[in-house]
């Protein structure tokens, strides 16, 4: 697919080849050039990891290989290719449907671990934004004052910490209860 490559192969296998890389595109999300060329070249620091993660052990192994590393951040490079070959080969039914169902296998994998990482943040977020408990205090009653007239144990209380004023009940107010009492 490189502009610089010079290869020369048969009409059937140029359509099958733009197909399947539209259809990677669309299936995947991503752009990865031509998947099926059969040259790679990557760091073993980069590709390890991912290499024993791989599930799908068909046509489309490095098409997996290629999602989970661009899924990781890695960047993906188009370099030009020189192909005198003949082709013998053809392509049949039977390999087009394996790609297909091979390609399709690797975007359910692809959409998993997506989904997968959006409710690891989701959790993260809640976590990290949800409020602390409030820590327990214990309260021992106050000793009545000597030269006043016994007060009610609320009065006593509020003299030392006044008690907030009563107010209506707001939407806010679920956000300073405990998580439990929430439940």
């Amino acid at each position: 697919m490189h502009p610089e490559s010079a290869v020369t192969y048969p009409l059937v296998r140029r359509v099958a080849s733009r197909t399947f890389r539209g259809l990677t595109r669309l299936a995947l999300g991503v752009d990865l050039g031509d998947t099926q060329t059969g040259i790679k070249a990557m760091r073993r620091s980069v590709a390890a990891p991912v290499m024993a993660e791989l599930r799908v052990t068909g046509f489309a192994f490095d098409l997996e290989m290629m999602c989970r590393l661009v899924e990781g951040g890695a960047r993906v490079e188009e370099a030009p290719v020189v192909l005198d070959y003949e082709f013998t080969s053809r392509i049949g039914a039977g390999s087009m449907w394996e790609a297909l169902r091979d390609l399709l296998t690797v975007a359910a994998h692809s959409r998993a671990r997506r989904l997968a990482a959006a409710r690891t943040a989701r959790t993260a977020a809640r976590t990290a934004t949800r409020a602390p408990a409030p820590a327990l205090s214990v309260v021992t009653p106050l000793a009545p004052v000597e030269d006043a007239a016994p007060a009610a144990p609320a009065a006593q209380i509020a003299a030392v910490l006044p008690l907030p004023v009563p107010r209506g009940r707001s939407e806010h107010d679920d956000d300073l209860l405990p998580q439990a009492a929430n439940r």
